[in-house]
């Protein structure tokens, strides 16, 4: 148990080297892609909720479509509740 430790730990350590590595000299952040690196810009978000429309279907379904999928879903839930 011992030698997987010792295993476990280097790696760990070996993991945290690359992340060392991008501190300059100086004690600040460099980027990792060196100093003519590429600059990003974050991209514009809209403010507020960010959340899908509902669809007109699942607001107010047809009771020809709903009807057998509701059937269909409370005689799965009851057969997955008996199998549990």
């Amino acid at each position: 148990m011992g030698a997987l430790a010792a295993v476990t730990a280097a790696a760990l350590a070996a993991a945290v080297l690359p992340a060392t590595a991008a501190v300059a000299a100086d004690g600040k952040f460099a980027s990792a892609w060196g100093k003519g690196g590429p600059h990003f810009e974050m991209p514009a978000v809209k403010v507020g909720a960010n959340r899908p429309v509902k669809s007109k279907p699942s607001k107010t379904p047809s009771d020809a479509a709903y009807l057998p999928w509701l059937r269909q879903q409370r005689a799965h839930a009851k057969a997955s509740a008996s199998a549990a």
